[in-house]
This record gives structure tokens, sequence and C-alpha cells, in this order.
């Protein structure tokens, strides 16, 4: 719920903050079906909800950062 764009990791996958559903704690995050689209290894499926697996979803974003810190 409240799901509103915060940003972008340098590979330009997006950051949301959102609620999850009953759950006033406001978190910040990828959501899981936009991780899909790029990284389909990093998101699983447990009970009918999708995770993400963030050390492989941020692995690009990591990677262009460094160049882009190094330049």
């Amino acid at each position: 719920e409240d799901i509103a764009p915060v940003g972008m990791l340098f590979d330009e996958t997006p950051v949301f903050s959102y609620r999850y559903k009953g759950d006033d704690t406001p978190m910040i995050g990828l959501i899981a079906q936009d991780v899909e689209l790029r990284r389909p290894d990093a998101v699983a499926e447990f009970g009918g909800y999708k995770a993400v697996d963030y050390s492989k979803a941020t692995e690009n974003a990591r990677n262009v950062g460094m160049l882009r810190l190094a330049a």
C-alpha cells in the first residue's frame, strides 16, 4: 500500500517507499515485479508472495556505481 517512487539505483532500477497491508511501518526497497524483469533469478516466491534477494538484485547497480565513483 501507499507505493511511491523515491529514486533509483545506479543501474536505474526504481526504488519505492511502501507499506505492507495491515502494517503502518513505512518501508523502502525494490518491487519484486520490477526486479523480475531485469533479474528473474533475484526473485523467489513463498506462499504466493514474491521476495527479492537484494544481493542479486543490486549486483549490477553496485558494479555500475563503483565504475561511476572511480571515474
